[in-house]
């Protein structure tokens, strides 16, 4: 069974019940200002009952870009494109102080679950040593309509090699 699992239309299979929502965004430097697909804040709509996997890429040739993500638990799984062998485990608690270190060129993948509970918005934040500015402010799409969801259910563990993601031969 082939979906659509990104916004670079990839088909992929699929291995659950739920497909991940896959996310692709672009950080461009203009001016001493970083746009996130050449936008200044934009919202973005991320998915409440899946899981979802976004992946940052810095276009800069010779910039690099700090961020946080304030108040969310999310897992950092591959660095250009390659799987970590381990994901690294962000807590809620640790997540403004873990900073996110995109070098020129190069990109870096998380993997999140929203909770509306403790966060229903979060932010990206650009971290310099002069300055912190929000880049991009993300959350759920609940169709403009309020219910629970059921992401509290145990689910099934995704298997990030089948979304595209490479694993290095050691």
């Amino acid at each position: 069974k082939s979906v659509t699992a990104d916004n670079l239309l990839s088909s992929q299979k699929q291995k659950g019940s739920t497909v991940p929502n896959m996310l692709l965004f672009k950080a461009s430097e203009m001016n001493g200002v970083w746009l996130i697909d050449g936008q200044k804040l934009p919202i973005i709509k991320t998915s409440l009952t899946s899981e979802n996997i976004l992946t940052i890429e810095n276009t800069s040739n010779s910039k690099f870009l700090n961020l946080v993500i304030p108040s969310l638990k999310f897992s950092v799984i591959a660095k250009n494109h390659f799987l970590f062998n381990q994901p690294l485990e962000i807590s809620e608690e640790n997540s403004g102080s873990e900073i996110l270190w995109l070098e020129p060129m190069s990109t870096l993948t998380i993997a999140f679950r929203n909770d509306l509970a403790d966060a229903p918005l979060q932010a990206i934040v650009s971290v310099s040593k002069r300055s912190k500015k929000v880049l991009a402010i993300f959350g759920p799409d609940q169709g403009g309509k309020f219910n629970l969801s059921d992401s509290t259910a145990p689910s099934a563990e995704t298997v990030y090699s089948d979304y595209g993601f490479m694993i290095k031969n050691e």
